[in-house]
């Protein structure tokens, strides 16, 4: 059979690759740790791959070798004395990234330009430049080469014309310089991580086949300071001199090794990676090269947040709304940044809402209701309860409590006590032994409760500052009134209780027992009958999110688990490809080399879901592998030679076991393999172990680094010929040195959360706000993932509208939610995610979000004017304590009068919606000054026209409470008076100054 036809088929059965559909994940580029390296003169032995054959190497991604070049003789009218070579800068940095463009321009004897002339640079002394040819000669006789060094000093640069023995050089050489030099580990974090190692570490990683194959070298791609010293440990030993030349580190990618290279050539010896592998190898070599010139500073030229503006931007993001007076003012007095955000914002119960929402961005565990009903997470044989939630149906009888609503239930007296109140309150059961009404939305709700178990458990540590390592490792599960009641709590084992029956928000832990599945009665998986409880991963909210079928055996959850929480995306470990005349082993997971990559990596650790059903249900009895080994039967010719069960091997009968899954590898962690005495719960052992991978705190760092910024996390560049290469190589490697910073913080206070939080704010990335144009001219390149200036999500923005004018955006006709919080909304236009088909949000602006926010700005004015103006106390407005409808900004003679109140107000909405301090005479001052006049002259035209009413608009009359919907005129609102008019066009002109600083960018973007 054709490889691709049995690959196809493999696919398709989940055994080649298959993570049961496309993940989530962006880009990774393989990982591992560093481990000790064997003593440079037995490199040979124990840092060697197996030996490789012609018949082994799999297809080459680039090229197998560079071929001898055609010869090209320079033409024969070639003037070398008026061709020559230019070049601009006096001095470039040896920074390893900068690029020093050297012009060559060829003339004949006439002075005419040479085109379609093949050209080349050379370096003298170059160990430290690397060299990017130039294209042969334009048009005009031109073309451009670069150089790039890590070394400074003055060289000496030559330019040859045509190839072989008839090329000629130009009689001019050109002397170029390079100023300072670049240190060995920001060479590899900076230039070589991303174009060179990122390649090798989809194999050379402590995850995968470097422990299939025993003694591989690899190496860790994390880039602080520590690891990139083991890493450089770790690489010089393979550059070190050996008996073959050039040494390994060199050979084996470039495809010049003796015994070949199982990757095939990775690095042909022609390429720009290949000039910076040579160099990097070089200096390796030459132990006494040092260079002490530090890195430039990333953040050089960026102005910072001040201490107000940094609380004013944290509490945004960690608790959704704007800093209270309380918390400025202590700010103000003591000066700590820190003090008030951990003892004010991370101790505000917002928070831990906040941060369940933050996470969701993560686990993806909040899908649609409609395509993920509660009794599809749970299976009616071990949970019965399901089914007391269940939609409202309002044609049952009115004796069905279960079905009818509290308000029918009050009308024949059977409400009991319902805490709240509306038409979709409907459940009513038992819980711990008296009867309540648990005011929820039936299947909705019970959905939303349980579907939140995974994020319950991260609110729940956090808050008990417990360390964060036990959202992986927690022997207990999270749960509400609802839940409890699904899991048919309180038992014999737990006592849980909870002081409010129909508060849902209150979460308890519990170690839940095998005997709410009912009708299983094979051995315990796990002592005293309890469930083995692994932490997130266990959860019916995770289990289900992330599903298994009879194929993928679990591979979709592990790949899942690695990039979520170790940051590692099997995907993007390799990009070999099975060519299509190829034939594959009969297990190719194991034994074809473009499958084991990945499958190395991810199937031990898939291996530990073994115990967990589709549906997040434990398996009963003892430990069975993903897998088992062939057992030899018999001697045979073909398949037909076998019993049924059997199948013919290499002349033997062997017996498929497992439904005739072939075996893979067996289960474990970074090269650990489980031991025999946790067979019971390998999950739950797997969780120890990844707990303790270093990763994990880098990783969860990144994440709160990601979900704090609104920016993705950076990946190290790998198109070397990208013109944004460089910048984008700073960016990584600054943003990694941030992320290692914390990660310090965060291991060394017992990983708690919310240190970390405190030091991602108080850092330099969170705290960025305005770059130096002058002092960078490619700023936006260099500059763009830092601090602020991204879109805020529909929750922060429907959070901050909240927070700046004391309402939410609803629909003129009302709403129960606000048009940025639901899916019917505006939620999914603006940029939100539903995580279920739509996952990643859009934090860059876009015409639909600029549509979205005309709208806002528009509606929002309108409504916040009217109902400020209409408090009866001026003292009690928000904004407008100062104006009356009567307060216009030029007297008949066109003076300008009420300037002070009207001064004070705009100071007043551009501290209140912007954070904005500004003066009078300002140009942000006078923009919004002008406008308000403009606005009020045209509305005075428009009124002396007739063309428009001295009423307000019927949608911004303020004649309601907002909240109730109940009229002004009623007595419990003496306090305030309707406000339908508007004779002097003041109000609108205050509405369009309100819309204006609604729809700036300081206002939506953070």
């Amino acid at each position: 059979m054709k490889r691709w036809v049995l690959c196809l088929l493999l696919l398709v059965l989940g055994a080649c690759g298959d993570t049961d559909g496309a993940t989530e994940n962006d880009a990774y580029d393989g990982g591992g740790t560093v481990d000790d390296v064997a003593d440079a003169q037995d490199i040979g032995e124990d840092l060697s791959e197996p030996e490789v054959t012609n018949d082994d190497v799999v297809n080459d991604t680039t090229a197998d070798s560079v071929s001898d070049d055609i010869p090209s003789p320079p033409p024969g009218d070639l003037d070398t004395a008026a061709s020559g070579m230019a070049t601009e800068p006096e001095s470039t940095p040896a920074d390893g990234l900068t690029q020093l463009a050297v012009t060559i321009s060829l003339l004949d004897t006439n002075g005419d330009p040479l085109s379609n002339v093949p050209v080349s640079l050379e370096v003298e002394n170059a160990q430290g430049v690397v060299v990017i040819q130039p294209l042969p000669t334009s048009d005009d006789g031109l073309s451009i080469g670069y150089l790039v060094a890590i070394d400074g000093g003055q060289y000496q640069v030559s330019a040859k014309v045509g190839t072989g023995d008839e090329a000629v050089y130009l009689d001019n050489a050109l002397e170029v310089t390079f100023t300072g030099c670049t240190t060995t580990a920001d060479y590899y974090r900076r230039t070589l991580r991303g174009p060179v190692f990122s390649i090798c570490t989809g194999c050379h990683n402590e995850y995968g086949l470097a422990l299939d194959w025993g003694n591989l070298w690899r190496i860790d791609d994390r880039v602080d300071e520590e690891t990139v010293a083991s890493t450089l440990d770790t690489l010089g030993a393979l550059a070190a001199a050996q008996d073959e030349e050039p040494p390994w580190l060199l050979g084996k990618p470039s495809g010049q090794a003796k015994f070949g290279h199982y990757g095939g050539t990775l690095v042909p010896i022609d390429s720009v990676e290949y000039g910076h592998l040579q160099a990097f190898v070089s200096r390796l070599q030459n132990s006494g090269a040092t260079c002490d010139t530090p890195a430039e500073d990333y953040f050089s030229g960026v102005e910072f947040m001040s201490n107000e503006q940094t609380l004013h931007r944290a509490a945004l993001m960690l608790v959704k709304r704007l800093p209270t007076a309380a918390e400025l003012k202590k700010l103000a007095e003591s000066d700590d940044l820190e003090q008030v955000v951990e003892d004010d914002l991370l101790e505000d119960p917002a928070f831990y809402v906040r941060l369940q929402d933050l996470f969701n961005d993560l686990l993806h565990t909040d899908r649609q209701l409609g395509s993920f009903k509660l009794n599809a997470h749970l299976g009616v044989a071990d949970y019965p309860n399901r089914f007391h939630f269940r939609p409202y149906q309002p044609n049952k009888a009115k004796y069905n409590v279960l079905k009818y609503t509290c308000e029918a239930l009050d009308a024949v007296g059977k409400g009991g006590s319902c805490c709240h109140t509306g038409s979709d309150n409907n459940i009513m059961c038992e819980y711990g032994g008296k009867t309540v009404t648990l005011c929820a939305v039936g299947d909705q709700e019970g959905t939303q409760t349980l579907r939140r178990q995974a994020l319950a458990l991260i609110s729940y540590v956090v808050k008990n500052d417990k360390p964060f390592t036990e959202i992986l490792t927690a022997d207990y599960v999270m749960v509400n009134p609802l839940t409890a009641r699904i899991f048919e709590l309180p038992d014999g084992k737990n006592k849980v209780t909870f002081d409010d029956d129909c508060d849902f928000e209150d979460y308890k832990p519990v170690k839940l027992q095998m005997d709410n599945q009912q009708g299983v009665t094979e051995q315990n998986t796990y002592p005293s009958n309890r469930v083995p409880h692994a932490g997130i991963f266990s959860t019916h909210t995770f289990l289900n999110r992330y599903m298994t079928t009879t194929t993928n055996l679990n591979r979709n959850r592990a790949s899942e688990v690695f990039y979520k929480f170790v940051d590692i995306n099997i995907q993007k470990l390799v990009t070999f490809t099975v060519g299509q005349s190829d034939s594959l082993p009969l297990n190719p997971t194991k034994d074809a080399f473009s499958c084991s990559v990945c499958h190395s990596v991810m199937d031990p650790v898939a291996g530990a879901f073994i115990k967990w059903t589709g549906l997040g249900r434990v398996r009963r009895g003892r430990y069975v592998h993903v897998c088992t080994d062939y057992l030899e039967k018999g001697v045979c010719t073909d398949d037909e030679g076998c019993a049924g069960t059997e199948k013919c091997v290499d002349t033997a009968c062997v017996l498929v076991a497992y439904d005739e899954r072939l075996c893979v590898r067996p289960h474990g962690y970074k090269g650990t393999a489980m031991p025999k005495n946790e067979e019971r719960a390998p999950l739950r052992w797997m969780t120890k172990q990844m707990a303790k991978d270093p990763r994990f705190a880098t990783t969860m760092v990144r994440v709160m680094l990601t979900l704090l910024t609104g920016r993705d996390k950076l990946t190290a560049p790998s198109n070397i010929y990208d013109l944004d290469f460089a910048f984008t190589a700073r960016a990584y490697a600054a943003q990694e040195e941030e992320v290692a910073r914390v990660s310090k913080v965060f291991v060394a206070e017992n990983y708690n959360f919310k240190k970390a939080l405190v030091e991602i704010v108080k850092g330099q990335w969170f705290r960025a706000s305005n770059g130096d144009e002058a002092n960078s001219a490619s700023g936006d390149l260099l500059l763009g993932q830092v601090g602020g200036g991204r879109l805020l999500s529909p929750e922060e923005l429907n959070a901050r509208i909240r927070s700046a004018t004391g309402f939410p955006w609803i629909s003129i006709k009302g709403r129960d939610d606000s048009l940025l919080s639901v899916d019917e909304g505006f939620r999914l236009l603006y940029g939100g995610i539903d995580s279920d088909s739509i996952l990643k949000r859009t934090r860059d602006p876009f015409t639909l979000a600029a549509n979205v926010v005309r709208r806002m700005s528009h509606e929002m004015a309108c409504l916040l004017v009217p109902q400020d103006m209409a408090w009866n106390d001026s003292a009690d407005r928000r904004y407008l304590g100062l104006i009356q409808d009567i307060s216009v900004p030029l007297n008949d003679a066109g003076k300008a009068i009420n300037q002070e109140a009207i001064e004070s107000t705009i100071i007043g909405l551009h501290k209140g919606l912007l954070n904005e301090d500004i003066v009078v005479g300002s140009k942000a001052y006078q923009e919004t000054y002008d406008l308000f006049v403009e606005v009020w002259q045209s509305g005075q035209a428009l009124l002396a026209a007739g063309t428009e009413a001295t009423s307000l608009p019927a949608q911004c009359r303020a004649t309601k409470d907002y909240s109730t919907g109940k009229l002004f005129a009623l007595s419990q609102f003496p306090d305030r008076s309707p406000v339908k008019q508007d004779a002097k066009y003041v109000l609108r002109a205050w509405m369009s100054v309100v819309s204006y600083l609604l729809s700036d960018a300081g206002f939506l973007m953070q």
